[in-house]
């Protein structure tokens, strides 16, 4: 992960063992390296073999470390399932919390058909409805 200035606040190498599917990167807990209001910019490099680097592919994103307001965390202790967590991360725009509390309820409740729709919405609202057999 790069900062504005371009240097390098994070990296981590992930395996996926060769299972396809999207792949969750968390920073560890004690990592307090991101500022609140500051965009960073993530790059993730992946490659189908170990042996062959050269051939690997780049894909990048931008990601801001947003401030948590009591007024969000009001509205967030409030709900009484998860799916008004969700509701209340896509309200505030916030992307990747939103993508991980679903995989997780996915994860926990694999055949909920109101999961499995809204995990099919999310995915065809930003283009993505490939990925979401995984």
């Amino acid at each position: 992960m790069l900062d504005e200035e371009e240097t390098v606040v994070y990296t981590a190498s992930i395996s996926t063992k060769g299972i396809p599917g999207i792949v969750g990167v968390e920073l560890p807990q004690r990592f307090s390296g991101l500022e609140i209001g500051k965009r960073y910019q993530w790059v993730l490099s992946f490659a189908c073999s170990s042996i062959s680097r050269e051939t690997s592919t780049l894909v990048n994103g931008f990601v801001e470390r947003v401030a948590v307001t009591k007024e969000f965390r009001q509205k967030l202790d409030a709900g009484k399932i998860l799916r008004d967590s969700l509701l209340v991360y896509g309200e505030e725009g916030l992307w990747f919390d939103l993508l991980s509390a679903l995989i997780m309820e996915r994860r926990r409740s694999p055949y909920d058909s109101q999961v499995a729709e809204d995990w099919f919405g999310l995915l065809g609202q930003v283009n993505l409805s490939e990925l979401s057999a995984y």
